[in-house]
C-alpha cells in the first residue's frame, strides 16, 4: 500500500466521495483529535447519487496539476500528499511532524493560484474557509504541527496568487525556496506567523533553526500580500522588490547573504563571497505603488553598499525600525511613517517632497543626511539626528514639536533657490543742501528764507547770511511761521519809539501802524486771546509849527487810552519779535547744494525655499566642524544651544545702484566789480554738472513671501508639496488640502471650527478651509515666524495653545465689532486691534493644476512689539540662545534670543 496513491471512498459521515489514501482501513468514524467542530455542526447528507455526480467526483482523486507538485526525489518522510478540496482547491496533507513539531515538506513546485491552498493541519474533518469541509490529514497520527515548513527545490520562482491557509490548528507557516517567490495576491489564513525566504533552512534534530541567505529576490506585485490574520511575517531574502501592498500585523524585512534565526531575532551576515549571483541594484526596492502597512515593522538589510530604494508607502502604526548597511533613499512622493521610528544606515537621502514622520519620535544614526527639495523629516515629539560626516537640509525642513537634537561635524541649512531681479522704481527729483552740519535733503527742510540783497557788492559775510534753513525737528517747523518771519510783517514795527529833544520833554512817535487784524490766525499760533475790537489808529502826538517845531506836547488822557485800546497788539509784536530771535538762532546757513533726478534700484524676490531648522522645544545642534545657515532658519521654541568650531548665519546681499544725475552749485566768487578806487569780488551761485552712481549693498528678503502681505506671508503650508500633505479627495467635504490621514492616525487637531462654533456659524454653510487642524496650526506657526521671527508669541509652548488662544481674541474682536468669517479686515478694524488675533479670511487659493478654489483661510494680525524681527535674511533664534565656540561666527543675518543671547567665540564678524 501506497500513503501517495489514493482511491475514492463514500464518506457516510459527511455524505460525500472522498479522496483518501491506499492506507485507509475503512470509511468508517476517524480517531477524534478534539480538533474541529463538534460533530453536530456539520453538514449531514444521506442517500445514493447519481452516477453522473459519481463521475464528477471521481477527479478529486487526481492531484492538483501544475501548482503544488511534490519532490519526486524526496525522501517519503518529507513528501507531502497533494489532493484537491470538493471546490477544487489544492489540498496538501502535509508530512508527518518531527517530535518538535515541524512538518517538513518539499516540493519541485508550490505556487498558489487565486483560488488559494490548503495546508492540512488536521487529524479530523475540519471546515476551511476556502475548500469547505475536507477530511483529516491520515499523516498527523502523532498531532498536528507547530511550524509548516515548505521547502521548495527549483529553478523557477514560486508564485503566490492566492491565499494559503492552515486547515485545522494554527500553525507557523514558511515557504522557502532559493529561486525566488512572486506575491500577487498572496495572504495566510489561520497561520500564527508566516516566513516568505529565499534561504535554505537549517534543521536541527527536526527542530527548524533558521536560513542560510545567500541570494534570490522576493517580488511583491499586484494585488500584493495580506498577512493580516498572522500575528508575524518575515520576509528573508538577498532582495526585496515591492511594488505592490503588504499588510501584517507586525513585519520583518531581512535582505542580504545571512544566516536568519526562524524567528529572525537573530541575523549573521555570511562572509561577503557567498553570496550567489549577481548584486541587486537594492537591498529592498519599494516602487511609488508599493507599501508596507503593519502595525510594527523592521527593516534589516546587511549586504554592504546594497540600501533602501523608497519611493511608495511605508506605514507602522507602532514601532519602525530600519538598519540598512546602505542608503535609505526617499524620492517624490515616498511616505514612512511610525510612532517611534529608528533608522541606522550608511546615508539618508530624503528629497523631492519625500516625507518621513514620526507620530512620536524619530531618531536617525547614519554617516551623512541629506534633506532636499521640499523633503521633510518631522517628529510629534522629539527628534535625535546623528550623522558622523555630513547633515545637509536643503530647501526643506526638519521640524519636532517637541526637542531636537543634532549633532554632525558639518551642518548645512541652505535655501538652494534664492533667486532675484533687480528693478529701477520711478525717478524722482531731489534737493540736497550742504551745511556746516552735514547734508540736509530738503525733504528734511521745514521752510528757508532768502535775505534781501543789499545794494553795492556782495561781501563774503553776505553770501554766507544769504539763504538759511530751518528743519523739521525745530519747534517752528509750521510753514504757518515762515508768514510771520517773512511775510506781512518783515520788521518789528516801532511802536514806541520817540525822538527826544533834551529838556524840552517833546518826542514824536514814528510808524505806529499795526500789521495784524484780529481776524488774523497769527493770535492762536503766538498763544493769544484776539482782542474784540479792531486795533487803534495813529497814535496821538503834540503840535508842531510848520517847520516841524514841537509846540505842545500829546494829551497825556488821549495817549492812554490808546496805549489800553493798543496792548494786545503790543503784546504780539513782542511775541512775534522774541520768535524772530528764537528762528535764527536755529538756523541753518548753506554754501552750496545739488537738485538732480535720482534713480533707485531694490531687489526683488523671484524664488525662495528657505531650509528649515524647527523645534517647538529646546534645540541642541553640536557641529564639530562648522555650521551654515544660509538664507535660511534655525528657530527652537525653547532654548537654543549651538557647540563646535565656526557657525556661519548668511544672508545674501545683493548690489542695488543708486544713479544720479543733475547740477552741483555753490556760492563763490563769480567775477569781479572794479571801479577807479579798485575791484571788489562779485559772489553767486557757481554750477557744474553732478552725476554719481552708488552701489548699495542690499539683504534680500529670503524668508519673507512676495505673493501675500506682510501681515499673511503664505496663504498655502510652505510644505504644501511635500507627500505629508494632499488634496482632499473629497472637495465637496471638508478642507481643501488634508493631512495624510495615515500619519494622523485619527488624531483630531484643533482647528478653525472653534471660532466658527463661537460665532455661531454652521461650517457647512461656509467656504471650505485651507487645511485640516494639522495644517492650519502648522499656518499659524509660519506666520508667527515670518512675522515675529520667533516660533511663539509670548509665553506660549504649544502650537494647539498658541491657535486656541488667538482664535478666542478673534471672536471677542468679531463679537465687538460685529464680523463675519470670510471679510479681510480694513485698515481701520486693524488699528482698532487691542490684541493679537487669527481671522479667519476668504483667500483664492491655486491648486497644483493650476485651476483656483476659495477657502477660509486663518489669518495672524499682531500688534507691534518690541523685539520683534524681520522677516528676511538668515535667522537663528530661540527663547534662550547660547554659542560656545572655538572659532569664529560670521553674520550678516539675525541672531536673537527673546531672554538671552550669550555668545563664546574667537570673534564675532
Amino acid at each position: 500500500m501506497n500513503r501517495n496513491h489514493h482511491r475514492i471512498v463514500f464518506n457516510a459521515k459527511r455524505g460525500q466521495l472522498m479522496a483518501v489514501s491506499e492506507t485507509a482501513q475503512s470509511c468508517a468514524r476517524s480517531s477524534a483529535s478534539g480538533e474541529g467542530p463538534a460533530s453536530a455542526t456539520r453538514p449531514k447528507r444521506r442517500g445514493r447519487l447519481p452516477l453522473a455526480l459519481l463521475l464528477a467526483f471521481a477527479t478529486l482523486a487526481l492531484p492538483a496539476q501544475s501548482q503544488i507538485v511534490a519532490d519526486p526525489n524526496a525522501a517519503g518522510s518529507l513528501r507531502p500528499t497533494v489532493l484537491s478540496a470538493s471546490n477544487g482547491v489544492p489540498l496538501v496533507n502535509i508530512a508527518t511532524p518531527s517530535a518538535a513539531g515541524v512538518s517538513r515538506n518539499v516540493y519541485r513546485q508550490f505556487d498558489v493560484s487565486t483560488q488559494g491552498a490548503i495546508l492540512n493541519n488536521s487529524r479530523t474533518d475540519v471546515q476551511t474557509q476556502l475548500g469547505g469541509w475536507v477530511q483529516g490529514n491520515p499523516w498527523l497520527a502523532t498531532g498536528p504541527a507547530r511550524v509548516i515548513l515548505n521547502e521548495v527545490h527549483s529553478s523557477q520562482p514560486s508564485q503566490l496568487n492566492g491565499f494559503v491557509e492552515v486547515g485545522g490548528q494554527r500553525a507557523e507557516v514558511v515557504i522557502a525556496n532559493p529561486a525566488g517567490i512572486n506575491v500577487n495576491g498572496g495572504g495566510f489564513i489561520n497561520a500564527s506567523r508566516t516566513t516568505l525566504t529565499t534561504g535554505v533552512p537549517m534543521m536541527n534534530a527536526g527542530a527548524l533553526d533558521g536560513f542560510r541567505v545567500q541570494g534570490g529576490q522576493i517580488k511583491v506585485e499586484g494585488l500584493g500580500l495580506d498577512a493580516t490574520q498572522t500575528d508575524h511575517t518575515a520576509i528573508l531574502a538577498r532582495a526585496v522588490e515591492v511594488n505592490a501592498g503588504i499588510w501584517a500585523q507586525a513585519l520583518t524585512v531581512v535582505t542580504g547573504a545571512n544566516e536568519v534565526s526562524a524567528d529572525s531575532a537573530r541575523i549573521t551576515p555570511l562572509n561577503p563571497g557567498s553570496a550567489t549571483g549577481a548584486a541587486p541594484a537594492f537591498a529592498l526596492d519599494v516602487a511609488a505603488l508599493g507599501g508596507m502597512y503593519a502595525g510594527k515593522i523592521h527593516l534589516v538589510g546587511t549586504e554592504a553598499g546594497l540600501g533602501v530604494n523608497q519611493a511608495g508607502l511605508i506605514d507602522a502604526r507602532g514601532a519602525l525600525t530600519l538598519d540598512v548597511n546602505g542608503w535609505l533613499s526617499q524620492s517624490a512622493g515616498a511616505r514612512t511613517y511610525g510612532d517611534a521610528v529608528t533608522i541606522a544606515a550608511q546615508g539618508l537621502r530624503n528629497e523631492d517632497g519625500a516625507v518621513i514622520a514620526a507620530r512620536e519620535r524619530l531618531q536617525v544614526a547614519v554617516q551623512n543626511i541629506i534633506n532636499r527639495e521640499g523633503a521633510l523629516l518631522l517628529s510629534a515629539g522629539d527628534m535625535a539626528l546623528s550623522a558622523s560626516e555630513r547633515l545637509e537640509n536643503r530647501s526643506a525642513g526638519i521640524e519636532a514639536l517637541g526637542s531636537l537634537s543634532i549633532s554632525a561635524p558639518v551642518l548645512v541649512n541652505a535655501n538652494d533657490h534664492i533667486s532675484h531681479t533687480v528693478v529701477s522704481d520711478a525717478t524722482t527729483n531731489h534737493t540736497v543742501y550742504f551745511t556746516p552740519s552735514g547734508a540736509v535733503d530738503a525733504a528734511d527742510v521745514a521752510w528757508s528764507v532768502v535775505k534781501p540783497l543789499g545794494e553795492g557788492p556782495q561781501t563774503e559775510y553776505d553770501a554766507y547770511r544769504r539763504e538759511w534753513l530751518l528743519p523739521k525737528s525745530s519747534a517752528w517747523a509750521d510753514p504757518a511761521f515762515k508768514t510771520y518771519y517773512l511775510g506781512a510783517l518783515p520788521y518789528v514795527p516801532a511802536h514806541v519809539i520817540w525822538w527826544d529833544f533834551g529838556d524840552s520833554g517833546y518826542s514824536q512817535a514814528v510808524g505806529d501802524t499795526f500789521t495784524y487784524s484780529r481776524q488774523s490766525p497769527v493770535w492762536a499760533h503766538f498763544g493769544m486771546s484776539a482782542p474784540t475790537w479792531d486795533a487803534p489808529g495813529q497814535r496821538p502826538g503834540g503840535t508842531v509849527d510848520s517847520e516841524g517845531t514841537p509846540l505842545s506836547p500829546p494829551d497825556p488822557q488821549a495817549v492812554a487810552a490808546w496805549e489800553a485800546q493798543a496792548a494786545p497788539w503790543v503784546e504780539l509784536a513782542t511775541r512775534v519779535a522774541s520768535f524772530k530771535t528764537a528762528v535764527e538762532a536755529q538756523f541753518l546757513r548753506f554754501d552750496a547744494h545739488s537738485s538732480y533726478a535720482q534713480t533707485t534700484q531694490r531687489a526683488v524676490m523671484t524664488g525662495s525655499e528657505p531650509a528649515r531648522l524647527s523645534t517647538g522645544g529646546s534645540m541642541n545642534l553640536n557641529a564639530s566642524q562648522s555650521l551654515l545657515n544660509q538664507d535660511s532658519e534655525i528657530v527652537a521654541g525653547g532654548a537654543l544651544s549651538i557647540t563646535g568650531v565656526q557657525v556661519t548665519n548668511q544672508a545674501t546681499e545683493v548690489s542695488a545702484l543708486t544713479s544720479r544725475s543733475g547740477t552741483f552749485s555753490s556760492w563763490g566768487v563769480t567775477g569781479r566789480d572794479c571801479g577807479p578806487f579798485g575791484c571788489d569780488p562779485e559772489y553767486g551761485w557757481i554750477q557744474t554738472p553732478y552725476v554719481e552712481t552708488v552701489a548699495n549693498a542690499v539683504p534680500l528678503p529670503a524668508l519673507r513671501y512676495e505673493s501675500y502681505s506682510a501681515t499673511l506671508p503664505t496663504a498655502a503650508p510652505s510644505a504644501a508639496l511635500s507627500a505629508l500633505f494632499a488634496l482632499n479627495p473629497d472637495p465637496a467635504s471638508g478642507p481643501v488640502f488634508e493631512t495624510d490621514p495615515r500619519f494622523a492616525d485619527h488624531r483630531q487637531w484643533l482647528n478653525s471650527d472653534h471660532l466658527l462654533s463661537a460665532l455661531a456659524v454652521d461650517p457647512a454653510t461656509t467656504h471650505k478651509r485651507l487645511g485640516d487642524g494639522f495644517i492650519e496650526q502648522r499656518l499659524i506657526r509660519e506666520q508667527v515666524g515670518q512675522l515675529t521671527g520667533r516660533r511663539f508669541l509670548g509665553d506660549f509652548t504649544t502650537d494647539e495653545a498658541q491657535y486656541l488662544a488667538l482664535m478666542d481674541a478673534g471672536t471677542t474682536f468679531a463679537q465687538a465689532h460685529l464680523l463675519r468669517p470670510g471679510i479681510t479686515l480694513s485698515a481701520e478694524q486693524v488699528a482698532a486691534l487691542t490684541s493679537d488675533i487669527v481671522w479667519l479670511e476668504t483667500q483664492t487659493i491655486t491648486l497644483p493644476d493650476g485651476t483656483t478654489t476659495q477657502a477660509l483661510v486663518p489669518r495672524v494680525y499682531l500688534l507691534p512689539r518690541a523685539g520683534d524681527l524681520s522677516a528676511s535674511g538668515a535667522l537663528i533664534a530661540g527663547r534662550d540662545v547660547q554659542m560656545n565656540l572655538s572659532g569664529d561666527v560670521l553674520n550678516t543675518g539675525h541672531i536673537a534670543g527673546r531672554n538671552l543671547v550669550q555668545i563664546s567665540a574667537q570673534n564675532l564678524v
